[in-house]
């Protein structure tokens, strides 16, 4: 097997934890496991990166000592990180990409995404009424005058993780494995939709919002050729998340 199929076949792998039951997970890991060890034999870097960060979420997912965000994601994330940190040729198969640029076209696409992504999230949140309780427990009791920092912290923390997430490691990885951005943009999007599906908005629905919102992230990183763009535009949909937890207490 090449490492453009071990890649894929992490990344598959990855993409299945979150919607398989609690029974699967550790069958998951020990694929997860041993794509990384096929990977490392043949001493394809980039599949050992890709399936490096998949082993870790999936290790993970089965351990589950996690319940509280951010820890789900950024406890393996932050191992990935001290790993490739000190090996060379990992570093090198996820090579910075730079902040982006901000022109007109990259501006007026952020702005589209941040208006529909905010207006789609308290649309969902009132047509469906769903019972994101498990969610809105995360929020610890805080004075009022604390929520907005809170809120700020939050919001930058998580887009941050999963920025770093999609649209770099996996953006950069899959673009190693397959031909053309426009892949490239598909795929990160549906990972990232299926990763949300008991998030806010969470189900079916819920992937195929957090799908549609990734796919504009994707083009928002394809456009500006850098990070922060989509960070900025990720900050405001989930500053419009917490809003919606904290202002419906009691509901």
């Amino acid at each position: 097997m090449g490492g453009a199929a071990l890649l894929l076949a992490g990344f598959g792998l990855f993409n299945v934890l979150p919607v398989t039951p609690a029974s699967w997970h550790g069958g998951l890991a020990i694929g997860g496991i041993v794509v990384l060890a096929l990977s490392v034999g043949i001493l394809d870097w980039g599949a050992v990166c890709c399936s490096l960060l998949c082993a870790a979420v999936l290790v993970s997912g089965w351990v589950n000592p996690w319940r509280w965000w951010p820890m789900h994601l950024l406890v393996p994330l932050a191992g990935f990180a001290v790993v490739v940190g000190v090996v060379p040729q990992l570093r090198r198969s996820i090579e910075w990409p730079g902040w982006g640029r901000f022109d007109r076209v990259t501006i007026g696409l952020s702005v589209l995404t941040v208006v529909a992504s905010s207006g789609a999230l308290v649309l969902w949140y009132v047509l469906a009424r769903p019972d994101v309780g498990d969610i809105r427990a995360m929020i610890p009791p805080l004075p009022r005058w604390m929520l907005p920092l809170a809120c700020l912290v939050f919001a930058v923390v998580n887009a941050l993780m999963e920025e770093a997430v999609w649209r770099w490691v996996l953006w950069t990885l899959l673009g190693r494995a397959i031909p053309g951005v426009g892949a490239v943009v598909a795929l990160q999007a549906a990972s990232f939709g299926l990763y949300h599906i008991n998030g806010f908005p969470r189900g079916w629905i819920g992937v195929a919002m957090a799908g549609l919102y990734g796919l504009f992230l994707g083009l928002i990183r394809w456009r500006s050729g850098g990070l922060l763009p989509p960070v900025v535009a990720h900050v405001f949909a989930d500053v419009t998340i917490f809003a919606i937890l904290v202002l419906t207490i009691g509901e």
